[in-house]
């Protein structure tokens, strides 16, 4: 099914790109192509690299691969291992992105057991009768990130250049996030 769907899109003349043409568009202004598209996958799941590696390859096409490191640390028996994501960064095909370390637990959120996503949602600090603050929230998210970016780095040997927040949620649907 994944074939048909890049024989569709090359059949209607999208052209791939990397993510060094996203951040010099981002950086520079440099134009895009005419119908680019940048294919990303989320969690780093062998499900979707051994289902989309040889139609990627055949097709002449790169993705993006954003890492949930703390599965792969972990060795979550639905995650990559390391040694395939150096070897899909050697490929060429594949780019790997950050998506955070701690990013898809699930956190108390209000004083009613409410929970939330982790890097949108102010933690309810049960023991301290209190949501973090501002500080603590943002220090907690860049500590996440720092983490993740870190292991990529020494797993991999270079540091991801973007980042896809776990559930598409970048903090649209919680007011308390944007404050």
């Amino acid at each position: 099914q994944f074939q048909g769907q890049l024989d569709a899109l090359r059949a209607a003349g999208y052209v791939p790109i990397r993510l060094e043409d996203v951040r010099a568009l981002y950086e520079r202004g440099k134009p895009l192509p005419r119908k680019a598209v940048l294919m990303t996958f989320d969690h780093g799941r062998k499900s979707t690299y051994f289902a989309v590696k040889a139609p990627l390859r055949r097709a002449g096409w790169n993705a993006v691969m954003f890492l949930w490191t703390r599965s792969i640390n972990e060795r979550d028996p639905a995650s990559l291992l390391w040694p395939y994501i150096g070897h899909m960064v050697r490929s060429r095909t594949w780019e790997i992105g950050a998506q955070s370390h701690n990013g898809f637990e699930s956190i108390p959120v209000s004083p009613s057991g409410r929970r939330g996503h982790f890097m949108t949602s102010p933690l309810w600090m049960e023991k301290e009768n209190r949501f973090e603050t501002v500080d603590e929230f943002q220090t907690r998210l860049v500590q996440d990130h720092e983490r993740c970016r870190a292991v990529i780095e020494r797993r991999v040997g270079h540091a991801p250049v973007a980042y896809a927040y776990p559930y598409g949620d970048f903090g649209q649907f919680q007011p308390r996030a944007s404050v």
